[in-house]
C-alpha cells in the first residue's frame, strides 16, 4: 500500500511542479511520467482519465498549500507583516527557480480551458483565499466591505506581480506591490483604530 500511495503522490507532485513551470498545456502525460518516474500503467491505475484527473487533483493540492501558506502568514500580528510574509514566499520561489516558476494555482486558472476541473479548483482556491484574508483584516478592525475589497486587491496584485516577475525576470513589480499595499494596510488599520468609539 505505501508504494501505491507513493506513486500517486509522486504524480501529483510532478503535476504541481510542471504546472508552475510550464502551465497546464505543458503538463503532458510524457512529462508527468518523466518527472515522477512512474510507469504509464500506474498513472491510469490511479487516475482513470489520465492527465486531466492528475492536473485537476494537483491543482486542488496546490490550492490547499496556497491556503496553508496564507494561514501561516496571517499568524503575524498585523496585516502589513502578513503581507510581507506572503510577498517574501513569492520572492523566494521566483529567485530560487531563476524566474522559471510561478503559482501553479494561477497557471491552472489561466490554462483551464483544456482541463475545466483545474480551472474550477483554481477559482475555488482564490475565492477561499480572499475570504480568509478578509477575515484576517476584519480581525484587525477593518470593516467587512473594505476588508473584502482589500483582500481581493492583495491577491490580484501579488499574483499579477508574480506573473510579470517571470516575464521580466525581476522582482521589481513585487517590490512595488509590497510598498504600496503596505501603505494601504497601514492607513486602513490606523483609520479604523482612530474611528473606533471609546468604551
Amino acid at each position: 500500500m505505501p508504494a501505491i500511495r507513493q506513486a500517486r503522490d509522486r504524480l501529483l507532485a510532478a503535476a504541481v511542479e510542471l504546472e508552475s513551470r510550464h502551465g497546464v498545456a505543458g503538463t503532458t502525460v510524457a512529462e508527468l511520467l518523466k518527472v515522477s518516474g512512474v510507469a504509464r500503467r500506474s498513472l491510469y491505475m490511479h487516475f482513470a482519465n489520465g492527465r486531466d484527473d492528475v492536473v485537476t487533483e494537483a491543482t486542488a493540492v496546490a490550492g490547499q498549500a496556497f491556503l496553508s501558506d496564507l494561514r501561516s502568514a496571517a499568524s503575524a500580528l498585523c496585516p502589513a507583516r502578513a503581507l510581507d510574509a506572503i510577498v517574501e514566499r513569492v520572492r523566494v520561489r521566483l529567485v530560487e527557480t531563476d524566474f522559471d516558476s510561478s503559482c501553479p494555482v494561477l497557471a491552472a486558472g489561466l490554462g483551464g480551458q483544456t482541463v475545466p476541473g483545474a480551472r474550477v479548483s483554481a477559482g475555488q482556491t482564490f475565492l477561499a483565499a480572499r475570504q480568509q484574508l478578509a477575515g484576517d483584516l476584519e480581525g484587525n478592525g477593518v470593516p467587512a466591505a473594505q476588508a473584502a475589497s482589500i483582500a481581493g486587491l492583495i491577491l490580484a496584485s501579488v499574483e499579477g506581480a508574480q506573473a510579470i516577475g517571470v516575464a521580466t525576470r525581476s522582482t521589481d513589480f513585487l517590490d512595488d506591490v509590497r510598498t504600496q499595499l503596505s501603505a494601504l494596510l497601514l492607513t486602513s488599520t490606523q483609520t479604523t483604530a482612530t474611528n473606533r468609539t471609546p468604551e
